[in-house]
């Protein structure tokens, strides 16, 4: 039943019923009916209308489903317009062929489905192809391209179907015997693209029948991009025998092809000992390497990172290598090119040590080679330069966007010699503050060579300008009842008095200079400090209304008053930080 073809008959009164349903065979599931709906057009295979008029045909043409008018006379046909599969002419006796008819009808266009079907899949299956295919009249003259061809040849369809063979491939005696009906095998040669690119690729040609006509098949892969990386490795091998770098290719595998003689040499082995090896056995592949180069190598085709290699002796050394995936014809490999960083490495290693013990020294400090570049600064020298290493490093003194080195520059200059003695060095800030720095140099020789120069410095601002202009105010200071330090704009304690002593349990102010007073003495977060700051360069002083701080073990809070002072010249000199001592309470 589910196979019968599934007929409706549209009439107009029972007696239609009875005639129409009668005339067809037990090889149709048949229903009558009189109502169009909209469900008429959904589940039927061939619908049959036994009158018509204007807006059936219109509706019929529009859907999707088979149909069928059985008209009278052929003025309607005309009258309507109708085509050869719309109609069947109601002659005489034409119910007893009716059935026939329609089976015949239904049958073909069945066909005609099936074979638009096979015809949609076998175009999607070429268009889809990785290679390019071309059918050729025997003239040369191309009749039909798929996808990867246009992509390829950089044409469009219909400039392809205008071209012959002879416009876009090179070599004559190619074209002459792919025209002459050979069958060609993998032959390499090379075809003009839209771009006048030429592309190297390999071509395959067969002679098969198209529509009633005898045609030629192209299918073509372009290769150029693994012609070239064939030709690189070729100069690249050849380079690499003749540098002083570990250079190696190794197979999907992971065994040894190519190696060149330094290679050999670092890990201690003759050329030909190493060749054809697992490369595991010269190198310590822990998880953690292994993970990280296989997902480089497969999402980008490199890798670059450190090896621990070993030598024939059992002693390892350190690589810097660089791994890259090439894919040629004759299989995929993976080129590393490295160099031995073991002296390099344990050279960073004792820098690391020396910056670590350096960047706790609160003096400036400062490398330069012989050509005046910076190689190192310790904390305490990008802190006062307000510059990092990374951005000073290899950079001449007067290169730096720093604006204190640029003012430094003259007098960092002269120290750079072998018998430079110590020396001061004045420069004036931005907000009008004057530094005085002084500097000592040190010449750093190797195997009696010069290769730079290793300068300390040391702010003395505090000693050389501030504590002169103080002692006059000493003695005010001393007759304060509330606590009072006086400090250099770096928040050194330059003097406090006996109150300031008292209160923090101080026997000697001696005990407290150069101490830094926040956070020793008071707490203060780096924002508040910067706008603390901004407020004593633009008042000259700022009133806080609570304060943290620690005296004697105990937690307290406090407002502190402090003012900027200047000197005679009006340059800024030092803080004078005033406690309310009658307003101290417990946190």
């Amino acid at each position: 039943m589910l196979s019968r073809y599934r007929v409706v008959l549209v009439g107009r009164g029972q007696r239609d019923a009875r005639r129409l349903i009668d005339a067809f065979s037990t090889k149709f599931d048949v229903r009558y009916t009189e109502e169009i709906g909209d469900d008429l057009w959904l589940f039927s295979d061939l619908i049959i209308f036994d009158f018509i008029n204007e807006n059936l045909i219109e509706r019929a043409r529009k859907e999707s489903a088979n149909y069928l008018f059985l008209i009278g006379n052929e003025a309607d046909v005309k009258k309507y317009g109708m085509k050869d599969e719309e109609y069947v002419l109601k002659g005489p006796g034409y119910l007893h062929y009716l059935s026939k008819i329609v089976f015949n009808m239904l049958k073909n266009r069945r066909l005609q489905q099936v074979l638009q079907f096979e015809k949609n899949k076998y175009d999607t299956l070429v268009n889809n192809m990785g290679c390019g295919m071309l059918l050729l009249r025997k003239d040369g003259k191309i009749i039909f391209s798929n996808n990867a061809a246009k992509l390829i040849l950089g044409f469009s369809e219909s400039e392809l179907f205008h071209m012959n063979l002879k416009e876009i491939l090179v070599e004559d005696e190619i074209i002459n015997k792919i025209l002459g009906g050979y069958n060609i095998s993998n032959q390499k040669c090379t075809l003009i693209n839209a771009f006048s690119d030429r592309r190297i690729i390999t071509l395959n040609s067969t002679v098969s029948l198209y529509e009633a006509e005898r045609v030629i098949q192209i299918t073509f892969m372009d290769i150029t991009t693994q012609t070239k990386n064939e030709k690189l490795i070729e100069f690249q091998w050849n380079f690499l025998d003749n540098i002083e770098e570990i250079a190696l290719a190794v197979n999907l595998k992971g065994d040894i092809v190519y190696l060149n003689k330094y290679a050999a040499k670092s890990h201690g082995y003759e050329l030909q000992e190493m060749l054809g090896t697992p490369e595991q056995n010269y190198v310590k592949q822990h998880s953690r390497y292994l993970k990280s180069k296989s997902r480089a190598l497969r999402e980008s085709g490199s890798w670059i990172g450190k090896e621990i290699h070993i030598k024939k002796d059992g002693s390892n050394f350190i690589v810097e290598a660089r791994r890259k995936l090439l894919k040629t014809e004759k299989g995929n490999f993976e080129l590393m090119v490295g160099r031995d960083v073991t002296s390099k490495h344990e050279m960073e290693r004792k820098l690391r040590l020396h910056s670590l013990l350096l960047n706790n020294v609160s003096e400036i400090v400062i490398a330069i080679d012989g050509s005046y570049r910076i190689m190192y600064m310790n904390k305490t020298a990008e802190d006062f330069f307000r510059i990092s290493l990374r951005k000073a490093f290899g950079k001449r003194i007067e290169e730096l966007s720093s604006k204190l080195f640029e003012k430094l520059s003259e007098g960092i200059f002269p120290l750079c010699n072998e018998t430079a003695p110590s020396k001061l060095v004045e420069i004036e800030e931005e907000q009008g503050t004057r530094i005085m720095l002084q500097f000592i140099s040190r010449c750093v020789k190797e195997k009696g060579r010069v290769i730079g120069y290793v300068i300390t410095g040391k702010d003395i601002s505090g000693i050389y300008y501030i504590l002169p202009n103080l002692k006059n105010r000493v003695e005010l200071l001393e007759k304060l009842f509330d606590p009072a330090v006086a400090t250099d704009l770096k928040g050194r304690i330059l003097y406090a008095n006996l109150s300031w002593l008292e209160t923090f349990g101080i026997n000697d102010v001696n005990n407290i200079l150069g101490m830094k007073l926040v956070p020793d003495f008071l707490q203060s977060s780096e924002k508040d400090r910067n706008t603390i700051n901004k407020l004593l360069e633009r008042d000259g002083y700022v009133y806080l209304n609570e304060v943290s701080l620690t005296a004697k073990g105990i937690s307290l809070k406090t407002p502190v008053i402090i003012l900027r002072l200047r000197d005679k010249k009006g340059y800024f000199i030092a803080d004078i930080s005033i406690i309310m001592k009658s307003k101290i309470t417990r946190q």
